[in-house]
């Protein structure tokens, strides 16, 4: 009986080897092409996309199948700008037998031969890697693809790619962006994946080396899945240590971030961008998330050149519009080798406003919502260095506040507010400034500009306007400004930077009597401003220099830039009381007037042979800078409440009344105004003017 059992077994495994030979002879005979249609239908099936494949189809059977596939090509979208998204010249992939009993597939080694990828999107914003349009998938109601179902089923322990090229085209920006991968190497072992990658990246080297934890983990729910990464390219490197969570269900990250480069713009010109950022330059971060589409970056530390930045960013996803919220502090942030590089002067440049008449990107406030607090002892900005700035910015359903700007500003102290809100196309704006005692010697310092000028000035604003852009803002403008300053100087030479003919009549205008000095003193100065719908008319102007007083009145008209003011300087003789000289000319012998015209870039400032007499008498009617007869008893240094003129013209100014109304012009009314103002100061006003 055991001698039976013996030849019926030995019988049974010679049928099982000659059918499993007769099996594997089939299959190795088996022309596996037949299969193309098969397997392109599918591929079509799944994105819309026609799969060719123009080689053979060849299997090596063993314990570790091996499958190449020679030529394969995956069409682009209808309105790619090639017609295949995808060539690979071979692919192989060998597989271990066992585990595909079970449904899993173990890839031993995959290698892709001189794959060719084009990435792109078009103006519209459509990606060609996108299927959805051309091959919806096919879900139950209410239920999202969560993509790992193959990746659980799925382990690769070796992948090699060979001179491989992918290409990004961006087509809304008509930029491209290269990447050629000359070797990529992928070695699973112990339970880390290494990767490293060598190519280049529009004509630049670049390698990166990775650990990760196996593609099966990436999908497992609840298992943070670990990378480490470093990247070198263009004399810069990068690092990246953390780890990524349900990647595939609601995924969040962990990890900690750091980049270095010791000239950006090498950098930057690698990368195909055209910008530039002082070096050298060191980052680093914490990154995580708070939440489904919740992120937050902490522990921030950022050194471009001589700046710094550091503190906290947050951002949050999940309403309508993103919300943004920052906590920064910097010890110097100079963000003037950031902005684009122009002419100092408009004029220079070839501009003929100040103020642009392109729309304001009004839009842009309603694209998120934003929560600022910023401080920094030394901050500098194109045209300006501050110290020990505060600010803290809000931006909330399109609604821009400011409520609170502070510093220190070239010597002096800076306060402003600010209320921006939007208006269909058109933006409506609130400004309240206030500067207190600017040094003019450190802002020419500062700001590295020649020539000789001191003094300290304080100016306020309180401004209100609406338009679609800042020159429309300005034709409409509403508000106050007023400048005042005292025991200034302004060199001869820094009046030579204005231009020569400008130069030359504003000499004229501030030394009547011709006398030699390489520089200006100015005892006190006021300018004043009341402005409405647009036209800024004069509420105040007096320079009160020793050999003079320099008075004038006018406007600006905001809305063509167009200035039209008219300047008397009035010598003065002696010394009179509270130091102030005393006129010694009549009326009709006083110094040339002039005329301020042009434009706000292009001004100019001439003798105005049209007016004579003209700003005094008008100030003796009590009509014009600072009250009834304000200018006759500044000339002798006090008023009847022993006020210096610089004083009286800034209450003037504050108060917001224009030096002179409408309709009669400035001749027609100087004759009456000068009677009416000799008669309210009686007859002693003669010896004044030295009868």
């Amino acid at each position: 009986m055991r001698n039976k059992i013996l030849i019926a077994l030995a019988a049974l495994a010679a049928v099982v080897i000659v059918v499993a030979a007769a099996i594997l002879a089939y299959a190795a005979a088996y022309d596996y092409n037949k299969l193309k249609p098969e397997i392109e239908q599918a591929v079509f099936d799944a994105t819309g996309r026609k799969l060719v494949i123009a080689g053979d189809i060849k299997l090596a059977l063993g314990l570790r199948p091996a499958l190449t596939v020679e030529g394969v090509s995956l069409a682009n979208a209808p309105w790619g700008s090639q017609p295949f998204m995808a060539r690979i010249a071979n692919l192989g992939v060998r597989l271990s037998l066992w585990p595909l009993l079970s449904g899993r597939v173990d890839i031993r080694e995959l290698a892709l031969t001189e794959p060719d990828i084009l990435l792109e999107t078009d103006k519209q914003g459509r990606a060609n890697f996108d299927f959805s349009a051309e091959a919806p998938q096919k879900t139950e109601k209410g239920q999202q693809p969560s993509g790992g179902g193959l990746l659980e089923k799925l382990s690769i322990r070796s992948m090699r790619l060979a001179k491989a090229r992918i290409a990004f085209v961006d087509g809304a920006a008509n930029r491209s962006y290269r990447l050629a991968l000359d070797e990529v190497r992928e070695k699973y072992e112990g339970g880390t994946i290494s990767w490293d990658l060598r190519g280049a990246y529009n004509g630049e080297a670049f390698r990166l080396t990775a650990e990760t934890g196996p593609l099966a983990d990436l999908v497992k729910k609840g298992q943070p899945w670990p990378v480490k990464a470093k990247a070198e390219f263009a004399g810069a490197s990068a690092g990246l240590d953390g780890s990524v969570t349900d990647a595939f269900r609601e995924p969040k990250l962990r990890a900690s971030l750091s980049a270095e480069a010791k000239s950006p713009d090498t950098l930057l010109r690698a990368a195909g961008l055209e910008a530039s950022l002082p070096g050298p330059l060191s980052l680093s971060l914490t990154l995580a998330d708070k939440g489904l589409k919740v992120y937050q970056a902490d522990n921030l530390a950022l050194r471009m050149g001589e700046s710094d930045l550091s503190g906290s960013l947050g951002a949050d996803f999940t309403g309508r519009r993103p919300r943004v919220r920052a906590e920064l502090a910097s010890n110097n942030l100079d963000l003037r080798s950031l902005a684009a590089k122009e002419e100092k002067h408009p004029a220079r440049s070839g501009k003929t406003r100040l103020f642009p008449e392109s729309p304001l990107p009004v839009s842009v406030l309603e694209k998120m919502d934003a929560d600022l607090s910023f401080q920094a002892k030394t901050l500098g900005l194109p045209g300006l260095v501050m110290r020990d700035t505060a600010l803290r910015l809000t931006l909330k359903n399109g609604a821009l506040d400011i409520p609170g700007l502070s510093g220190g500003l070239f010597g002096g102290t800076l306060e402003a507010r600010m209320a921006a809100r939007p208006e269909a196309s058109s933006l409506r704006a609130n400004l309240n400034l206030d500067i207190k005692r600017l040094d003019l010697g450190v802002m020419l310092r500062d700001l590295g500009s020649q020539g000789k000028l001191a003094g300290k000035v304080d100016f306020s604003a309180d401004l209100s306007g609406a338009g679609s852009s800042p020159a429309a803002i300005m034709a409409g403008l509403d508000g106050k400004m007023i400048l005042n300053g005292d025991h200034a100087s302004i060199g001869s030479k820094y009046m030579g930077l204005l231009g020569e003919d400008f130069a030359n009549s504003l000499v004229r205008l501030l030394n009547p009597l011709k006398k030699k000095s390489d520089e200006t003193p100015v005892n006190c100065m006021v300018l004043g401003f009341a402005i409405k719908n647009g036209r800024a008319r004069t509420s105040a102007m007096l320079l009160d220099l020793p050999q003079s007083l320099v008075v004038g009145e006018g406007e600006i008209n905001l809305a063509t830039e167009a200035i039209d003011v008219s300047v008397k300087s009035i010598p003065k003789e002696g010394v009179g009381a509270s130091g102030v000289g005393k006129i010694t000319m009549t009326l009709g012998k006083l110094a040339e007037p002039f005329k301020l015209s042009g434009t706000l870039v292009h001004p100019t400032l001439a003798v105005d042979v049209s007016e004579t007499a003209l700003l005094v008498g008008k100030s003796l009617g009590g009509m014009a800078l600072f009250g009834p007869a304000g200018v006759l008893t500044a000339l002798v240094g006090t008023n009847q409440e022993g006020k210096d003129p610089c004083r009286t013209a800034l209450e003037a100014a504050e108060k917001g009344r224009v030096s002179s109304g409408e309709g009669e012009g400035v001749l027609e009314k100087s004759a009456g105004a000068v009677e009416k103002g000799v008669k309210s100061l009686g007859r002693g006003i003669g010896h004044l003017f030295g009868r």
